[in-house]
């Protein structure tokens, strides 16, 4: 029963308010198909992630662009800001890939 009191105003505590790249860090677990490292994400072996990830909350900023080369955590953006708005903003979102292949790859 006393586990039960204790455990009653945690459910019902908003979670702490956190930048997008904290909440990543402290929420997104990386498995190792889709990572070199697996494990829950580190923006320090991607500190190019940062600043694109605070963007996307900024709301003077409507569209992030990003020019990138091929294998350099595009992927793992995208899966930061669909965490952060399921955690915090719950909304309809889609992700539209060029190919089927590449769509089965990316939500196995």
């Amino acid at each position: 029963m006393n586990n039960l009191l204790f455990g009653f105003p945690a459910a019902f505590t908003p979670p702490p308010v956190q930048t997008v790249a904290e909440h990543a860090e402290s929420t997104l677990y990386l498995p190792a198909r889709i990572s070199g490292i697996s494990g829950l994400i580190n923006l320090d072996f991607t500190p190019y992630l940062r600043f694109p990830l605070e963007c996307f909350v900024d709301p003077a900023i409507t569209y992030i662009y990003m020019g990138t080369g091929t294998q350099v955590a595009k992927t793992t953006f995208l899966i930061c800001i669909l965490n952060n708005i399921i955690d915090y903003r719950p909304a309809t979102t889609m992700i539209q890939y060029s190919s089927k292949d590449q769509a089965r790859t990316v939500s196995k």
